[in-house]
């Protein structure tokens, strides 16, 4: 099975996901964030994903996850 998965169009880091997904459900978060220097791994500073065509292929406006987890 195939699953199609979108981003939002908020862009948030992994990180800022956790403490505000821990927020919304009234949890204090104890956690920090991981630094990527830390690791010997290379990683990219910004891997967010370009959600522009689907946008113009969709009807149904892509949301910011502030907005999502305010209703």
């Amino acid at each position: 099975m195939q699953s199609n998965l979108i981003a939002g169009a908020q862009r948030v880091s992994r990180y800022e996901f956790g403490i505000k997904l821990a927020r919304a459900f009234r949890i204090e978060p104890k956690f920090a964030p991981a630094l990527s220097a830390s690791f010997p791994t290379p990683r990219p500073r910004d891997c967010t994903l370009d959600i522009s065509r689907a946008q113009n292929i969709l009807r149904t406006r892509l949301r910011g996850m502030d907005e999502v987890l305010a209703r």
